[in-house]
């Protein structure tokens, strides 16, 4: 019985954290990010970002599309690379590289319920340029 209880318990514990290494999460995470981003699908955006970040968005009054079924809906996201993670406690930062004009910029992450997420307040916990 008791070993039974340990396999569901290690399924479970597997299940909810996808199986993935910190550094496979927040590239999934990022790609997840970048696609809501470019379908201006605002629930997908704030679906992977941290709950202080999600409310601000949720409470701003625009008039982009909320549910990805508008006009850009069909966008795919400029294609980049996570060329680097740092991952600093429950605080992290990806590198992404745009290899159509070589471009980099930094996203930051903290967790959240034990999953990552985009997080930009996360920055502060980095030095700049590293």
């Amino acid at each position: 019985m008791i070993v039974l209880l340990a396999l569901i318990g290690g399924g479970v514990f597997w299940f909810l954290n996808r199986g993935e290494s910190d550094d496979e999460a927040i590239k999934r995470v990022s790609s997840e990010f970048a696609k809501a981003v470019a379908t201006q699908d605002t629930a997908g955006m704030t679906k992977v970002m941290c709950k202080a970040e999600a409310e601000r968005i949720g409470t701003e009054d625009t008039a982009t599309p909320t549910s990805g079924e508008g006009d850009n809906s069909a966008a795919e996201p400029e294609k980049f690379d996570v060329k680097k993670t740092e991952v600093s406690g429950d605080n992290a930062k990806a590198e992404l590289t745009f290899p159509s004009d070589g471009r980099t910029t930094a996203l930051y992450f903290t967790k959240e319920d034990g999953n990552w997420v985009v997080c930009d307040s996360a920055a502060e916990n980095f030095t700049p340029g590293s």
